[in-house]
């Protein structure tokens, strides 16, 4: 399936389900490649409602041939899409910011999608999911890579994405799960590259708490952080079921005004002892468990590893 550009293209929608002797059957698309090229104020592929969205990366190239007669890759291909502030594309005559958004791929209401590559990231994997924000009327940045709401689910095994100027790489919230297992997600821009939390205003029920967050897996994955991004929000009340999950995850720091995590719900004083190997060690107090080496590029020495009120060395 291939996508070129103009405002609120979608590559594929999926929506809703059927009931079968009882049974809820998911309203699904299955293909072999998505190729999006130069798309403006496109999120490629939306499900809702309990849909599924499948893109496999698994068959013989070339998968589909495109108009120009060009062999498509497997898998999903998104370079160059962008948001464009359109002053005729708006939420209201008193709202004017804009009704459209850019994204990879959107997840809501017990959906899922599946973008999973099969062969794991190297130094030589090139980016295969680029997207870059802008600003919105009321300067807010818009776009994003990965976003799951309300239960929905994104599985982007081995991905690598890179978003710009946007509101965020990667968002979970109300109990969203976004499976990211040795991936590569880089993010240069002013919000946070991962994002967890709870969103109630776009909630689905009506009292979501603390426990109802969504949730991120960077397993043996890697995060690159540029401009001023903060990498994630390492929340000390989840620290038995933590909202993101990192295990020999990598990071990576291009920009000195980079905050690698914003430290919440420290409920006091927290001690970091620099000296005692394993005890209260700095870069897991800070960063939580599972981050493996921590590098940046050359002469980049003065980000910050995390916000934190109170700590005591």
């Amino acid at each position: 399936m291939l996508i070129k550009s103009d405002r609120g293209n979608r590559a594929i929608t999926a929506v809703g389900y059927k009931t079968v002797s009882g049974t809820d059957v998911p309203n699904s698309v299955t293909v072999n490649a998505v190729e999006s090229n130069d798309a403006i104020n496109s999120i490629t592929l939306v499900a809702n409602n309990k849909a599924k969205i499948t893109v496999n990366d698994t068959a013989s190239t070339p998968t589909i041939i495109g108009s120009s007669g060009v062999s498509t890759k497997a898998g999903v291909n998104i370079s160059g899409s962008i948001f464009k502030y359109d002053s005729t594309r708006v939420n209201s005559k008193t709202d004017l910011n804009s009704s459209d958004n850019v994204g990879a791929a959107y997840a809501n209401k017990d959906a899922e999608i599946t973008i999973n590559r099969t062969t794991p990231i190297s130094t030589s994997t090139p980016v295969n999911i680029t997207i870059t924000g802008g600003k919105d009327h009321d300067d807010n940045y818009v776009g994003f890579g990965l976003f799951a709401n309300n239960r929905g689910k994104i599985n982007a095994k081995y991905n690598s994405i890179k978003v710009d100027n946007a509101s965020t790489a990667v968002a979970s919230l109300n109990k969203g799960n976004i499976d990211l297992t040795g991936a590569k997600v880089e993010f240069n821009g002013e919000g946070y590259a991962l994002y967890t939390g709870i969103d109630k205003d776009s909630a689905d029920w009506t009292t979501p708490g603390v426990s109802d967050t969504g949730k991120i897996n960077l397993t043996n994955g890697e995060l690159v952080l540029g401009k001023s991004a903060i990498g994630y929000i390492h929340d000390q009340a989840l620290s038995s079921t933590p909202s993101i999950t990192f295990s020999n995850t990598k990071i990576h720091v291009t920009s000195d005004d980079v905050i690698i995590a914003d430290l919440k719900n420290s409920n006091g004083q927290i001690v970091v002892d620099v000296d005692t190997s394993g005890t209260n060690v700095l870069k897991e107090k800070l960063l939580g468990t599972g981050i493996g080496d921590v590098t940046s590029d050359t002469g980049i020495d003065k980000y910050k590893y995390a916000v934190v009120d109170n700590a005591e060395n």
